[in-house]
């Protein structure tokens, strides 16, 4: 009788382990999920405790494809950490597509519904959790977007990192314009970040980061943004990465490191 208890013990017990390395190679190699609609690619384990969970939401600019931002979150995430990329609306990861609209040759990507839809979508990973300590990572347009869901919801992030940030939608299209010898496509019905910096939360930490060669949203705008908002008391703070462009990649992209190492601080 008491071989046949140690032998149900010892299969239980190696179930269980069994068990428990499915789950960590699944969140080792990443876990599709849905949130609000939104497709999102989820890595790292909860904390033992629910509350000491700290969550890092990685989101990508306005090519439409969030899956150049998958190696940030697989990095990030940890034993406590969950790192989570999360697809825009109307935009895809790994093939799955977020529900809403997105179209870049048309534009006006930085609405209201849209900035909502993903600040639901960061309102049910919170839920989900259980915990309070939530931080987001955006580039170019996920800056954008970062950097809105933020004012719009001061009570939502603990901080957050905006890499090539279109801080003035108006002087960014502009900028476009001249920049293709186009006539100017105003994006009327988006949200301009530097707008908004007064309803950031005081007590919440941003780190804004730029490319000193970047083309496609010059440093000056992420400037402009970080003096606002060091203006108005918010804590913040400027990188101008030398030799950057506007394109990101974990590896070959210098401001990829320097992304590393302030999300690091941030979930310390």
């Amino acid at each position: 009788m008491k071989k046949v208890f140690l032998h149900a013990l010892s299969t239980a017990a190696m179930t269980l382990m069994l068990t428990f390395a499915i789950s960590h190679q699944a969140q080792a190699s990443g876990t599709p999920a849905e949130f609000e609609g939104l497709q999102a690619t989820v890595f790292g384990t909860p904390a033992l405790i629910a509350a000491d969970t700290k969550i890092m939401i990685v989101t990508h600019g306005d090519s439409g494809k969030a899956d150049y931002m998958v190696p940030f979150a697989e990095e990030l995430a940890g034993e406590g950490i969950v790192a989570i990329t999360l697809a825009r609306p109307g935009c895809s990861i790994d093939g799955r597509k977020s529900k809403g609209k997105h179209d870049n040759r048309k534009g006006d990507l930085y609405t209201r519904s849209s900035m909502n839809r993903v600040a639901d979508a960061v309102k049910a990973i919170k839920e989900q959790y259980g915990t309070n300590h939530i931080f987001m990572t955006g580039h170019s347009g996920g800056a954008a977007t970062v950097a809105l869901v933020a004012a719009l919801n001061p009570d939502l992030l603990e901080g957050g990192i905006m890499v090539c940030l279109p801080a003035d939608v108006v002087k960014w299209r502009h900028h476009a314009a001249r920049r293709k010898g186009r006539k100017y496509h105003a994006w009327r019905n988006s949200l301009s970040p530097i707008k908004y910096v007064d309803d950031l939360a005081p007590q919440a930490r941003f780190v804004v980061i730029a490319g000193a060669d970047d083309n496609n949203t010059p440093a000056e705008l992420a400037e402009e943004y970080v003096a606002k908002a060091t203006a108005e008391g918010k804590n913040i703070k400027l990188i101008i990465v030398p030799g950057a462009g506007h394109r990101l990649n974990r590896d070959s992209d210098p401001k990829g490191q320097v992304i590393m190492d302030e999300a690091t601080t941030l979930l310390q």
